[in-house]
């Protein structure tokens, strides 16, 4: 529930972003670099924090009403069962969903003027405060606790796209998320677990490493290999009953870099940047526990 909650904060704060993104204006791209620095955009700068500051205590109110209302007055961290009911795999989503808050929060500052180095760790500190929010919040739940192992894959998360900014090859890597639509659900066939939410359903999340084989190919091989074909390594589980029952599963699958597709329109440059957050069907093989070819698959 609380991978919901994070996932939930950043398709609200997209809204105001998908609209700026319409305008001409400079988008953000690796390596972060200043040379058509502008200045500061007095208004726009306004907006976003407006914007973002009333969006983030909309949602932690709303929060404080649906999650938090039974909250305890003990604080206390969580003893170990968040690596249980998930086998872990809530964390690589905790990863990936700071990662994209904080490449929100950047890009927004970028499109005011700030300098885009400056809105690197800007982004990250608004990942980590608002994730580092929700887990305190949690601490005095009575039913979840502060859990270290979400904060640190929160601030991770969060700081990734900084540390792609000042080591290069790290911009061969992309963490990505994929849900698969098309195998049933053992988690959601128990019993009190029908109703649950998709992304409850961890069996059915899958996490991927994406490598840019393009970008880390000798000069000599790099006309042997598309720049937008990348390889995965993936991440997921089966069989999940949210009691430490289940199995991990590993993949190697073929990924697209969407990021290399360039056209006119920033705006749809955009668009793929952000879509390049998610891993879209392609071959793969699995290979544990059971090795297994599949042509097509999320």
């Amino acid at each position: 529930m609380k991978t919901l909650r994070h996932i939930s904060a950043i398709l609200l704060m997209l809204v105001p972003l998908l609209v700026w993104s319409q305008e001409k204006t400079d988008t953000l791209s690796a390596p972060h670099q200043d040379s058509n620095y502008a200045g500061i955009k007095p208004w726009r700068l306004g907006g976003v924090i407006t914007g973002v500051s009333g969006t983030t205590a909309g949602i932690f109110l709303y929060f404080q009403n649906v999650w938090w209302a039974d909250g305890s007055a003990r604080f206390q961290f969580d003893r170990g069962s968040d690596m249980v009911y998930a086998l872990g795999m809530d964390k690589y989503g905790h990863f990936w969903s700071s990662k994209l808050t904080s490449d929100l929060f950047c890009d927004m500052l970028a499109w005011s003027g700030v300098k885009k180095r400056q809105a690197l760790w800007y982004g990250a500190g608004y990942g980590i405060l608002t994730t580092a929010i929700v887990e305190i919040k949690d601490g005095f739940a009575p039913y979840w606790g502060f859990s270290i192992g979400d904060m640190t894959a929160n601030t991770a998360g969060a700081l990734f796209p900084v540390a792609q900014e000042y080591i290069p090859v790290l911009r061969n890597f992309h963490v990505k998320w994929s849900y698969d639509f098309m195998n049933p659900s053992y988690y959601k066939t128990l019993e009190n677990k029908t109703d649950k939410p998709f992304m409850d359903d961890y069996e059915r999340h899958n996490y991927w490493l994406s490598v840019n084989v393009h970008g880390l190919l000798p000069h000599s091989m790099k006309p042997y290999w598309p720049r937008f074909l990348n390889i995965a390594a993936g991440l997921s589980a089966e069989r999940i009953n949210g009691k430490g029952g289940g199995n991990h599963e590993l993949f190697l699958a073929l990924d697209y870099d969407l990021t290399k597709i360039k056209t006119k329109s920033k705006a749809i440059n955009k668009a793929l940047h952000y879509l390049n957050h998610l891993h879209f069907p392609a071959p793969s093989i699995r290979i544990v526990p059971r090795v297994n070819m599949y042509g097509f698959q999320f």
